[in-house]
């Protein structure tokens, strides 16, 4: 199965194509003391058009570790003869199409291995990216220069997580704000009413409040943040009575 996403929607995508085009003289060469072959994840191939040098693509594939080799523990056979391993590292390149990017789009020939390399799960990703555009829709936001709710929501994989299943519409614009009152919580709206968003902290307020997680003890008078919650069914029967 072949899938199609945004470079600038993977921001460790988008990291590592900026560092290869704009930074590379700041990329240290690797070292197998220094940084252990065991945490690279993947390794990627530039290729430009012979005729062409601005037409540029990448291939991205996921290093398997089983298939990692060690000098001081692996042997090689060369010249009829065996011997100790000359390199410091040694892998099996995948022959398999994994991920390729061109221009703003990313490819992932097999999504399994892409969201290991990445850390960006798309299915979740894409029902995140519907919900935010519920949540513009419904509610007025303001945020800081520079910053807007799909840029926040996209670092922030327990955001992520919480839209799955998100009912966006259900607490209405004025009883956020009453809410977080209630609950006291640190969220504020502006002169035109729009609730102000100013980093991750307040997002997740603002998430849990639309998703109504927060509640106060009748008995205790305290105040608890729902982790999970399941709806209870209409009661049956008579009321129990007073």
């Amino acid at each position: 199965m072949l899938l199609r996403t945004d470079l600038e929607k993977v921001g460790r995508a988008e990291t590592l194509i900026h560092s290869i085009e704009h930074s590379r003289d700041e990329v240290v060469e690797f070292s197998e003391t220094e940084h252990e072959f065991k945490r690279m994840k993947g390794i990627v191939a530039r290729f430009t058009d012979k005729e062409d040098k601005n037409k540029v693509f990448y291939t991205v594939k996921l290093i398997a570790q089983g298939q990692v080799l060690k000098s001081a523990l692996a042997w090689e056979f060369a010249d009829g003869k065996f011997g100790a391993f000359r390199g410091e590292v040694g892998f099996k390149v995948p022959d398999d199409n994994q991920v390729l990017i061109v221009g703003p789009d990313i490819f992932a020939f097999s999504p399994a291995k892409f969201e290991r390399m990445f850390g960006y799960e798309y299915k979740k990703q894409a029902i995140a990216d519907q919900k935010v555009a519920e949540i513009e829709k419904e509610y007025k936001l303001s945020f800081p220069e520079g910053l807007d709710l799909n840029a926040l929501v996209k670092e922030r994989k327990k955001t992520i997580n919480k839209l799955q299943k998100l009912e966006v519409g259900e607490i209405k614009q004025e009883q956020v704000i009453e809410y977080a009152d209630e609950m006291q919580l640190e969220l504020m709206s502006d002169d035109n009413g729009a609730i102000i968003i100013m980093d991750g902290s307040d997002l997740d307020t603002f998430v849990n409040l639309i998703n109504e997680d927060y509640i106060e003890s009748k008995i205790t008078g305290k105040r608890y943040e729902i982790k999970s919650k399941k709806l209870l069914g209409e009661p049956e029967g008579e009321p129990p009575r007073g």
